[in-house]
């Protein structure tokens, strides 16, 4: 599930950013959530991701 839309992805290595990627979101000003934890930025690459875990992606954006 990615930002409430259950999606099949077919990786070759299941992290965080590999998801990311595969959807072509760039982590840039961006913040994940995996099964309710915030993951970091810097995390990303590192965190593995597996069938039906919950991903929300978040961009950060300015206003008034």
């Amino acid at each position: 599930m990615i930002n409430g839309t259950a999606q099949t992805l077919a990786l070759t290595s299941g992290t965080l950013a590999v998801v990311a990627e595969n959807i072509g979101v760039s982590p840039e000003g961006r913040i994940a959530e995996l099964n309710g934890v915030v993951i970091p930025q810097a995390q990303w690459a590192a965190t593995v991701v597996q069938d039906g875990d919950v991903i929300e992606i978040i961009q950060f954006m300015g206003g008034g």
